[in-house]
């Protein structure tokens, strides 16, 4: 192995940047969760909310970012009440907005919003609700209620190289430590892929040996790719 760095770092686990979608629980895009309903006087709402990404606070729990919980109809400017109310997985009320206002929702075009506390994170359990309707009007409002979506993780991404020394070579303290880097990769977090980056089991195209091969097989073979 000619690479010390490889050797002591053994395997590099790398989050992949693609095929996650809106959803992703590291960085990326929101994911946009859209509804309606209709207020007793016959005012059809369309309604959304911004899930983003989860997060540790200073307690240590896992908490979900929700940045925009909003709400426009057909109409102009409208004088409207609102309540968005956040709720934790355990069914209990985090906290309540609640707001009468004008504003232009411009035939559908601009939403009306508020920015509701960060729920823990919980997909299916924690909940935003939307209650929206004309003020002043004598006909009920209506509600959107919006569970937390399941969480769709970036892929991990097992890659090493240097990974087997060629027949001859005898494992020391500073090279050919091809089961140390086996158990790396076999220990990640579930890698969805693994990446060979060059040097494996020989320059020549010559075969390693049968204990090589287990080594190096024994790293890959649950791993797509």
């Amino acid at each position: 192995m000619k690479k010390s760095w490889l050797r002591r770092l053994g395997v590099a686990i790398v989050l992949g940047l693609f095929g996650a979608g809106m959803i992703s629980t590291s960085a990326g895009a929101a994911t946009t969760i859209t509804g309606s309903c209709t207020d007793g006087g016959g005012v059809v709402w369309q309604t959304k909310v911004n899930w983003g990404n989860t997060y540790l606070n200073s307690a240590g729990q896992t908490m979900i970012l929700v940045d925009f919980a909003g709400w426009t109809t057909n109409r102009g400017a409208t004088t409207t009440d609102s309540i968005v109310r956040s709720y934790g997985p355990d069914g209990r009320v985090l906290q309540t907005l609640t707001r009468t206002a004008t504003f232009d929702f411009r035939s559908g075009n601009a939403y009306d919003y508020r920015n509701p506390v960060n729920p823990p994170s919980a997909p299916g359990k924690s909940k935003i609700t939307i209650k929206v309707g004309r003020d002043g009007d004598g006909y009920g409002n209506c509600t959107v209620t919006y569970l937390q979506p399941a969480i769709t993780a970036d892929p991990v991404i097992a890659a090493a190289g240097d990974l087997v020394c060629a027949p001859g070579y005898y494992v020391t303290r500073t090279r050919c430590q091809h089961k140390a880097v086996s158990n790396s990769i076999v220990g990640a977090p579930r890698p969805a892929m693994f990446l060979a980056l060059g040097d494996l089991p020989s320059t020549t195209g010559t075969s390693c040996s049968s204990t090589q091969r287990r080594t190096s097989r024994r790293a890959v073979r649950r791993l797509p790719g």
